[in-house]
């Protein structure tokens, strides 16, 4: 495992449209699986929604809810609705399990440890 040490931007406009677009996509999926009958699903989940300073033009999911948005990625986006199709892409993962490891061994970013500081 690779740990990399990665600057979590707390105070800034981008963060707080982060966090806000997060959290009203991941109360909408919690909506949609308790209405379908998939609220077993939702026990493993702890959202949390990050931008890290870094120019790379991504964003990622980790297991239980752990989004992550790069800076370089929000140098591009200019609303609210293209930071929702980014946040709601990572937790479309999040809920299909694409984070788990037997899904992701192939990609190395994903067998990342990510150290805030």
């Amino acid at each position: 495992m690779i740990t990399v040490k990665r600057r979590k931007i707390d105070r800034c406009k981008q963060t707080t449209m982060v966090v806000r677009e997060g959290k009203r996509i991941a109360a909408a999926t919690e909506s949609y699986l308790n209405a379908n009958g998939m609220v077993s699903e939702l026990k493993n989940f702890s959202w949390e929604f990050n931008l890290v300073q870094d120019a790379q033009v991504n964003a990622f999911c980790m297991p239980v809810g752990k989004i992550v948005v790069y800076e370089g990625l929000m140098k591009q986006i200019s609303s609210d609705d293209e930071q929702a199709v980014v946040i709601g892409h990572e937790v479309a993962h999040a809920v299909a399990k694409h984070n788990t490891p037997q899904r992701c061994y192939p990609y190395s970013r994903y067998s990342e440890r990510i150290v805030w500081y």
